[in-house]
């Protein structure tokens, strides 16, 4: 019996890079797009690696517990820190040039997938009616083309090995000419691009993040569920993470302004920030150091003026959950008062008061232990929790596992 194979052949990409910032792509499919993978060839180099995907995402090899960018592809582009001069390769199956790549309306980190150079208007025909501007890096230094500036442009040509930024006016998809009509395209309707639900919060191309290990406001954890949002001195949003893990959160981005917009829509360099946890404004100012910075946030205070107090009642989802044997439940109050925090069964049965008296304006955490009025430890299962306070009732529902 003859078997015959058809493998694709396995190449290396490689790339120079120099020590420090360097924006880069490849143009080989990796059977495994595991981050440490892909970038095995510069792990001894490799300080920090930065994507985009309608948003900020982080590796840290310094602080990988916080690091959010684990899956890296030949679509997108990269910013890559490494600490000395070193050769990145990267082993794949060669893609066609002609591979589209789903672009969405704003900002892009885009690959660059032609083996050879083409001039940016070329490079860029296919979404050149939704184009507003794109950025190059090369050498330690930004370069710009706006499809109306003609001869103030600088990013002349791209090429392989880099990546680059595009901003567009409306989701799209992004198509290098073909450099070889043997080169098979794909349909552009066979891919189509990804799209997160519109927010307040606008991403640009320059970032740093701020993470906490074990946050606590007012000497309370912060638990799992809570929102965490960033603000600058004009009160504009510009970051926003809500809280997986009891106590740890971050990266968070907190985004620069973007230069290429005539309003204000991020941070500048020494600009000052503060956070909110679920809506209580607190008391420290943090201050914005410049894109790929970093910060870790120890302790929040929210105690000493109205401005930090939320304006709405509120009641977060317990964590751990499910949980064996404690658990711990926030809720938060506009303005001091009294309030009732009790836990049902499935029939309805209350089994236990957590909490009962006079709450402190803001936010309230309280932990409940597993056990009933009386002392004893309840069965396994599922339990409710109810909030009510002035008005407001809320409940909502636990799982106890042993």
């Amino acid at each position: 019996i003859e078997v015959c194979l058809d493998v694709a052949d396995v190449t290396p990409h490689s790339c120079m890079l120099a020590e420090g910032w360097n924006l880069v792509s490849w143009n080989v499919d990796t059977d495994i797009d595991d981050i440490m993978s892909v970038l095995e060839s510069i792990e001894p180099c490799l300080e920090t690696v930065m994507g985009f995907e309608q948003g900020a995402l982080t590796f840290d090899a310094s602080l990988p517990q916080f690091s959010d960018l684990w899956s890296v592809d030949h679509l997108s582009g990269y910013w890559v820190k490494v600490s000395c001069d070193v050769e990145l390769t990267v082993m794949g199956t060669p893609v066609p040039e002609t591979t589209p790549i789903p672009v969405t309306e704003g900002w892009n980190l885009v690959s660059y997938l032609p083996a050879n150079s083409l001039p940016t208007a070329t490079a860029l025909s296919s979404i050149h009616d939704d184009l507003i501007v794109a950025l190059g890096y090369d050498a330690g230094s930004g370069l710009t083309y706006v499809p109306s500036q003609g001869e103030f442009n600088d990013l002349d040509d791209m090429m392989s090995c880099f990546g680059y930024w595009v901003k567009v006016t409306q989701d799209g998809m992004l198509v290098y000419p073909s450099g070889s009509d043997s080169a098979p395209a794909f349909k552009a309707d066979d891919m189509l691009a990804s799209s997160l639900s519109k927010s307040e919060l606008t991403p640009t191309t320059s970032w740093m993040n701020i993470y906490a290990q074990n946050l606590s406001v007012d000497g309370s954890q912060v638990v799992k569920g809570t929102e965490i949002r960033a603000y600058n001195e004009e009160d504009a949003l510009v970051g926003l993470y809500t809280m997986e893990e009891n106590g740890k959160f971050g990266f968070m981005p907190i985004y620069g302004d973007d230069i290429q917009t005539q309003t204000v829509d991020g941070m500048k360099s020494g600009e000052q920030f503060y956070l909110t946890v679920d809506g209580i404004k607190t008391n420290e100012r943090f201050t914005w150091n410049g894109s790929a910075s970093k910060q870790e946030i120890l302790s929040l205070s929210a105690k000493g003026t109205e401005d930090n107090l939320p304006t709405t009642f509120g009641l977060s989802q317990n964590y751990p959950n499910p949980f064996n044997p404690t658990t711990t439940i926030s809720f938060s109050l506009p303005q001091s008062g009294n309030a009732q925090l009790e836990v049902f069964n499935l029939l309805g049965q209350k089994i236990k008061t957590i909490f009962d008296g006079q709450a402190d304006a803001g936010l309230n955490t309280v932990t409940w232990d597993g056990t009933n009025n009386s002392g004893q430890t309840v069965a396994s299962g599922i339990y409710f929790y109810r909030l009510t306070a002035d008005n407001y009732s809320d409940t909502k529902k636990m799982t106890l596992l042993k």
